[in-house]
């Protein structure tokens, strides 16, 4: 089963809505020849760092196999990094060049990203390397300046309001734009969590009833109870797994994962929420960022597994 947000993610420039300062860049720098070789994204989780990645790839004429995304939070060594730059002259076999996406970027190691700056002094010219992170001030002075920052910012009430008018289109729901803002006065800004909720009560029979599901919609799914406990810091990975077990009959692991990932915005970015409960927050959405469409259960289970034992994987 494809989630909403899944749906209706940008495939291309025209697409993207909220982020109306980069894609004029972008295209602006398209038009004139002139797309960086080494690029970075940062912005808050679900602005939409990747995608937009993908699609100035798309845009470059990437194809196939000549794109590579690298997810930095479980491979970031620089052994990865050595092999991917090997190949760097080599002439793409797909398309017109050759993208190596490195999704959360500012968890590579130091060495890893000193190999990457020696590759961009003097790139191949049909390749190009684009960094993605939540969090901008973990890099090196070096790595901004060689790198061409593009900063995505938290999307609009109003945004979100058109994102989900889209979605209701290629559905064919008929809400109200009342019932359409109110999802988003509630979900902080946060497209993704948008999206989920819409996808939960978009079929309820009355404007009254799909308005009296929202909040319940975003604090009673699973994905919610699952979120609940990996934030609470008395909880403990064993009772963690009973949740699991008590969900896995009815869910689907990555639409779960959406929800858990809407969760964790939402805490991150909610000014009442502790340093504490951000910090959490942020090592959820780190574990939960890449998707488990082939790992399915196992790579949601892992990703509960590590929220609790953070230094398993390091």
């Amino acid at each position: 089963m494809s989630s909403l947000y899944n749906e209706v993610r940008p495939k291309k420039f025209s697409d993207v809505v909220g982020q109306d300062a980069v894609i004029a860049k972008l295209k602006s720098q398209g038009k004139a020849g002139k797309i960086p070789h080494a690029m970075l994204f940062h912005g808050p989780s679900g602005t939409g760092k990747t995608t937009l990645a993908m699609i100035v790839a798309s845009a470059l004429g990437c194809r196939g196999l000549d794109l590579q995304v690298i997810n930095a939070a479980a491979t970031r060594g620089i052994d990865t990094v050595r092999s991917l730059l090997a190949g760097a002259n080599a002439a793409p076999l797909y398309g017109k060049c050759r993208v190596i996406i490195f999704d959360e970027a500012h968890r590579l190691t130091p060495e890893a990203l000193d190999a990457l700056l020696l590759a961009t002094e003097n790139p191949p010219p049909l390749m190009y390397f684009v960094m993605c992170t939540t969090d901008f001030n973990k890099l090196s002075k070096t790595i901004k300046t060689r790198f061409s920052p593009y900063k995505l910012n938290p999307i609009r009430d109003r945004d979100l309001v058109q994102i989900m008018q889209q979605a209701c289109e290629k559905k064919k729901w008929k809400l109200s734009k009342k019932v359409l803002t109110q999802i988003a006065l509630s979900s902080d800004q946060s497209a993704r969590l948008a999206l989920v909720v819409l996808e939960q009560v978009a079929e309820l029979e009355t404007e009254s009833e799909i308005l009296d599901a929202i909040e319940p919609a975003i604090k009673d799914t699973p994905g919610y109870q699952i979120f609940r406990t990996m934030m609470d810091g008395r909880a403990s990975w064993d009772q963690a797994r009973k949740v699991l077990t008590a969900i896995k009959e009815t869910e689907e692991p990555e639409s779960l994962r959406y929800m858990v990932l809407a969760c964790a915005d939402k805490a991150l970015l909610d000014p009442k929420s502790s340093e504490e409960k951000q910090d959490r927050a942020a090592d959820i959405i780190e574990e939960f960022r890449f998707s488990i469409v082939e790992s399915k259960w196992a790579g949601f289970d892992l990703a509960v597994f590590n929220v609790f034992n953070p230094k398993s994987h390091d």
